[in-house]
């Protein structure tokens, strides 16, 4: 591959997050296409998208009112997550507000049928807690049906609009669904109480006596399970553990003869339709990669999705549900970039300390001859998975001859709830583990120089990387972490009030684990750290606060160690914007091209 400027790469722009109009004619999207992730309306073949949005920050999701009448959508400024929800009109004319108080959090649910409520939680009440409501969407006044000291997230509203779904969060793999009646507020428990079980996407079906929802109970593998709303019965739909894959998502005709699922097979994602009546289940013909935004039509003829490999930018594709015959929507431009002269990794998998087997990703440099250098990249998470997209970082890594590796650690999703358990609680460190046998097996390997290995990661991945510089400190001869956790303890006391419990959760508690967590924490072990490191961090950052970063890179530079700083004062929990983008891979590749020549 040609030298390639990085601003090649992040500037291929992207399409995702498709919402169908109701008559499957239009389909709204998220669109960078002016650096910044905007609205967008896909209206037909050889038209120009409309622009829906113009905010310069960031939308988030989309989808449409049944009557076509309104696209609802939430966005956040300077990537603080305060989700604000609003409505534009299609034609890109006219939005308003629908939730007006921009100094707190709105999740949004669903519209109803009638286009008349949508269901949304708000932490106005409490800045650690979502309760429940429903806005009318003739006078954006939002009612509460449900508080309490628990996380109440939005759900779909019953076909009669009387009852709505919520889903108690307890953390990533705990979450319990509650039925609300609008009127009365009265719940009611439809899933085990206290069962560490999974759930997404809980929809009414059609008569409003049952839903189907993604599940895990009893099961290893996410599938879908119809739940009878009268005595609680449950039947599998699609059995995960039958087919051993996650469902990823699913979409539900109105009609409910019709279900899309989305699959999760070692990383690419599988679209099937299933005929509710007969049980058939038809797999789509459509390129290999990575599905997320699953929408319907309301007739359930036309299908949309977005699609991303890693020789392709996510795009949006249609797909006509009877014959399976499936088409890009979209076409954002790439100027500058061949996307033939990507590369797709191969799935490496080792044999971690213990005999696990760990899977990955492994990108090679084309046109190189001997072993390259090679960054390990570590995925966020940690309940998030490695999967086959396009990454403009690490397309950019290998056009200037570094191999890159993404392995699938332990408490990887996308592999069984058994392997994701694995760095549960006093199990974390055999994550960093498994960083480790990952370098001993590259160190082996012909094909890269495992004498110059850097280690980069992101949030969690961030921790990982940290982990693993000082805990294997003579593996590494360089470290990238981008808003990563450096100290449990700390991190646990300031991050995001809604999220302390959910991370307590996953991490532990620091009243009882406290010697654990300081154990782990690599800000206490800075001074094993001798490869170089470069943190970048937001400012705005809600769940990783910037005093992580100023911890890291004081205790090694005190230590006469090397730690470059860079933050964005307009950015929060990652880098999103163009411009940011662009300079933070510019000290990337400079800090990488120093450290590992």
């Amino acid at each position: 591959m040609s030298e390639i400027p990085f601003a090649a790469f992040v500037s291929a722009r992207r399409a995702w997050g498709p919402a169908l109009s109701p008559d499957g004619r239009s389909v709204a999207y998220i669109s960078d296409l002016t650096g910044y992730p905007e609205a967008m309306l896909h209206q037909g073949v050889g038209r120009d998208p409309l622009a829906l949005t113009e905010f310069r920050e960031r939308v988030g999701h989309i989808q449409w009112t049944p009557d076509g009448r309104w696209i609802v959508l939430d966005s956040d400024v300077g990537g603080g997550e305060q989700w604000a929800v609003r409505a534009a009109r299609p034609d890109g004319k006219a939005h308003r507000p629908i939730s007006h108080d921009t100094s707190v959090m709105h999740l949004m649910g669903r519209v109803s049928a009638d286009s008349r409520w949508l269901s949304m939680s708000s932490n106005a009440r409490d800045a650690a807690l979502f309760d429940l409501g429903i806005v009318d969407l003739e006078t954006d006044q939002f009612r509460v049906l449900l508080e309490g000291d628990l996380s109440q997230f939005p759900g779909d509203l019953s076909p009669d609009g009387r009852r709505v779904l919520a889903e108690r969060f307890f953390g990533s793999f705990r979450q319990d669904l509650v039925l609300v009646e609008t009127g009365s507020r009265r719940t009611s428990e439809l899933t085990p109480v206290g069962a560490n079980v999974r759930h997404l996407g809980a929809t009414f079906e059609p008569d409003g006596d049952s839903i189907l929802v993604g599940s895990d109970l009893d099961r290893d593998f996410m599938g879908i399970a119809r739940i009878r709303l009268e005595d609680r019965g449950r039947e599998w739909v699609v059995d995960g553990d039958e087919r051993g894959r996650d469902v990823d998502e699913f979409a539900l005709s109105r009609d409910g003869g019709t279900l899309l699922f989305v699959e999760n097979d070692r990383g690419w994602s599988r679209l099937s339709r299933l005929d509710t009546a007969s049980g058939r289940i038809t797999p789509f013909e459509h390129p290999d990669g990575v599905i997320t935004g699953l929408s319907l039509s309301t007739d359930a003829t036309r299908a949309a999705f977005s699609l991303t490999s890693p020789m392709k930018p996510p795009e949006v594709y249609t797909a006509d549900v009877g014959s399976g015959e499936v088409e890009c929507a979209t076409c954002s431009p790439h100027e500058g970039l061949d996307l033939g002269e990507l590369v797709m990794p191969e799935e490496v998998r080792f044999p971690s300390f213990d005999g696990t087997e760990i899977p990955g990703w492994l990108y090679i440099p084309p046109g190189h001859s001997g072993p390259r250098p090679t960054v390990v990249k570590v995925h966020g998470g940690p309940e998030s998975q490695a999967r086959p997209i396009y990454d403009p970082g690490v397309q950019y890594l290998v056009s200037r001859g570094y191999a890159v590796y993404e392995p699938n650690v332990r408490g990887s999703t996308g592999y069984g709830r058994r392997f994701a358990a694995l760095d549960d609680g006093p199990l974390r460190f055999d994550a960093v583990k498994d960083l480790a046998a990952a370098a001993e097996f590259l160190k082996a390997s012909d094909r890269v120089d495992g004498d110059c290995l850097a280690l980069m990661g992101g949030s969690y991945g961030g921790f990982m990387a940290l982990a693993g510089l000082a805990f294997f400190p003579d593996l590494w001869c360089a470290g990238v972490d981008i808003v990563g956790i450096a100290n449990f303890r700390t991190f646990l006391a300031n991050t995001g009030p809604y999220r302390r419990k959910w991370r307590i959760a996953e991490y532990g508690d620091p009243a009882v684990d406290g010697e654990f967590l300081d154990g782990i924490s690599p800000v206490n072990h800075a001074d094993r750290i001798r490869a170089p490191l470069l943190r970048i961090q937001g400012a705005n950052d809600p769940r990783v606060p910037t005093d992580e970063a100023e911890q890291i890179v004081t205790a090694i530079r005190e230590r006469g160690g090397t730690a470059e700083y860079l933050l964005f004062p307009d950015e929060g929990h990652g880098v999103v914007k163009l411009p940011n983008r662009l300079k933070a891979y510019e000290a990337i590749t400079e800090f990488l091209a120093a450290h590992m020549a």
